[in-house]
């Protein structure tokens, strides 16, 4: 072969050997796990994950820290098994439902975020980290325990950027997330379109739609939106009209909102639910569901208990609702109905999520699913389908 040859057979082949290395947003939607400390790392089924995030640190001091410093074995575990999974972003959440404290006086002075963001940078570096997730519950709005201020809207923005700014300066490839509310009216406390530059992911909390003190039952975690006509009690149906923008709540209806105000559909993550919600007193009208109650029954059942307890063996009944593509149950003894996720529903999420190009999808939390991770494993196969040979 002349050299002539040789340059054009090079200049030929070049660009068809560049297209075997996918960028990022080819290798299909992430797969996001909120990791609360219980079960040992060593044992978790990371090879299913893309990113498994450590929960939780605070801020201490204007620092971030361990929640609980007797974690921090468990957090060394986690981080070790990067060397088994080397693809597998390996993160740490700050704040959460009643962490959250500290986060708006940081926010509001560039000396204290300074001195936040460089000891998140020196945290991650010190467990050989790549990354993390702000979970600030939540910014103009105050939670359990935490000061907020009208500026935290501005200010959010502001500690985003500063973040994204120095893990870029950490490594290649530093991830950046954060948890936002699963309705429309949270992202009046946020400015979407420009904070969204910053992040990797925002990990939309598309659960607790309904919560322990919610006078009705409904669904707390569905992917479908619910027509008001499905509603047939009349107080609770007008109690839903009257929601400005959103009517009754759905992960649909807010990933449809969250894009049309700027959020690249890239970067968004719906969110699964491993857990469930129930209350008593449920009227036995439509099995109990938007239904009034008298009360929660259980405001935290796992997927592992639900799965071995609310059984048709122990009186349960069990449902699907075809338009809010989620399940149901109810005992009719004791007037109890439950509402959670199982592996229908979150295959639905993660076709939905596929087929609508998103970025993700994550779930809280993975040591509570069964024992044999049903839920994880559906997701998983959803959204890897085995190749016939």
């Amino acid at each position: 072969m002349n050299l002539r040859k040789l340059i054009f057979f090079i200049l030929l082949t070049v660009p068809f050997l560049a297209c075997d290395t996918a960028p990022k947003s080819e290798k299909g939607p992430a797969i996001i796990a909120y990791y609360y400390p219980g079960t040992p790392p060593e044992s978790l089924p990371l090879d299913k994950l893309s990113h498994i995030i450590f929960s939780f640190t605070v801020i201490k001091d204007g620092k971030i820290a361990l929640q609980n410093p007797k974690t921090e074995d468990d957090l060394i575990a986690l981080a070790s098994r990067k060397q088994e999974f080397p693809e597998l972003n390996i993160m740490v959440a700050c704040g959460g439902w009643g962490g959250s404290a500290g986060f708006s006086d940081m926010a509001a002075d560039p000396a204290k975020r300074k001195k936040y963001v460089e000891s998140v940078i020196s945290f991650l570096k010190k467990y050989k980290l790549d990354g993390i997730d702000i979970d600030w519950e939540y910014p103009t709005s105050a939670g359990a325990g935490n000061d907020a201020r009208p500026e935290d809207k501005q200010n959010f923005t502001l500690l985003m950027r500063d973040l994204r700014e120095s893990l870029d300066k950490y490594k290649d490839g530093a991830q950046l997330s954060f948890a936002s509310g699963g309705w429309a009216g949270y992202y009046n406390y946020i400015e979407l379109e420009k904070v969204m530059k910053y992040v990797d992911y925002m990990n939309v909390m598309t659960y607790d739609f309904v919560i322990n003190s919610s006078p009705h039952t409904a669904h707390h975690t569905n992917l479908g939106a619910v027509p008001l006509s499905d509603i047939k009690n009349k107080n609770i149906r007008e109690r839903y009209a009257r929601r400005r923008n959103e009517g009754v709540p759905s992960a649909e209806n807010t990933m449809e909102f969250c894009e049309k105000n700027g959020a690249p559909k890239s970067k968004l993550a719906v969110g699964a639910a491993f857990y469930g919600r129930a209350w008593k007193g449920a009227l036995p009208e439509n099995n109990g569901l938007h239904q009034p109650n008298s009360g929660v029954y259980k405001g935290w059942a796992r997927y592992s208990d639900i799965k071995q307890n609310y059984t048709e063996a122990n009186g349960f009944q069990h449902f699907w609702d075809e338009h809010a593509q989620a399940p149901y149950a109810y005992r009719a003894s004791d007037s109890v109905f439950l509402s959670y996720d199982n592996p229908r529903s979150v295959r639905a999420k993660a076709k939905y999520v596929k087929d609508n190009g998103l970025g993700a999808i994550f779930f809280w939390h993975l040591t509570i699913d069964s024992d044999d991770y049903q839920l994880l494993h559906t997701i998983y196969d959803e959204l890897n389908p085995k190749q016939d040979k």
